[in-house]
């Protein structure tokens, strides 16, 4: 995840991780993700150690993205691309896991 100076960094910047495979026609509106490990990032990994151990600031947060764009690709229930980018707040999360995706589905908690 980073932030960008403009909407147009933003769009350079996944056009360039994505090299190939991610053209800015390839983005979508917007949409939560079906999977945890999007939606909760990094801290899904700790979820279920003890508290002592959790991951602690975790800035991923594509949860609050209102208005953004987004690319995500799932190969063989076993390699994961992703690409949003937050508009308002002009940030790029990424995220690529190959060969090691659990593709646990997301369950929002209750507040």
């Amino acid at each position: 995840m980073f932030d960008c100076g403009s909407r147009e960094d933003c769009l350079a910047a996944v056009e360039r991780l994505g090299r190939l495979e991610i053209q800015r026609d390839k983005l979508s509106p917007w949409q939560p993700s079906r999977y945890a490990v999007i939606m909760e990032g990094p801290a899904f990994y700790s979820r279920d150690v003890e508290p002592s151990k959790k991951l602690r600031g975790n800035l991923w947060d594509v949860r609050g993205i209102k208005n953004g764009l987004v690319y995500e690709l799932v190969i063989r229930d076993r390699d994961l691309y992703y690409y949003a980018i937050d508009l308002d707040r002009n940030r790029v999360y990424h995220l690529f896991q190959f060969g090691c995706f659990r593709g646990e589905e997301y369950r929002p908690i209750d507040k």
